[in-house]
C-alpha cells in the first residue's frame, strides 16, 4: 500500500518523501571511499617503493661481490684477459 502511494506521487511528480539526507550522506561515503582508496594505493606505493630501495640495495652489493671476485681470479690468473674486458663491460653496463 505504501509503495502505491510513492508510485502515485512519483507519478504526479510529488518528491517530498524521497529522503534527501539519505542522498547526501551518500555522496560523504562515497567521499570517504575514494579518500580511503588514495590511503590504500599510498601505502603500496609506499611499500612499492621500499622493495625497490631494498633490492638496488642488493643489486649494489651483487655487483661489489663481482667485483671482488674479478680481482680474486685476476690476481690468480685464472682469467684470460679477454674475459676481464667482457667482465668490466658487463660491469660498466651495470651502472648505468
Amino acid at each position: 500500500m505504501i509503495v502505491l502511494a510513492r508510485n502515485v506521487r512519483l507519478l504526479e511528480r510529488q518528491l517530498d518523501w524521497f529522503p534527501r539526507m539519505r542522498a547526501m550522506s551518500l555522496d560523504i561515503s562515497e567521499a570517504d571511499t575514494e579518500t580511503n582508496e588514495a590511503r590504500i594505493l599510498n601505502a603500496k606505493l609506499d611499500k612499492t617503493q621500499m622493495l625497490i630501495e631494498n633490492l638496488v640495495g642488493q643489486l649494489a652489493q651483487l655487483k661489489e661481490e663481482m667485483n671482488e671476485q674479478r680481482k680474486r681470479r685476476q690476481r690468480k690468473g685464472l682469467m684470460p684477459t679477454s674475459s676481464l674486458h667482457s667482465f668490466a663491460a658487463m660491469d660498466s653496463s651495470l651502472q648505468h
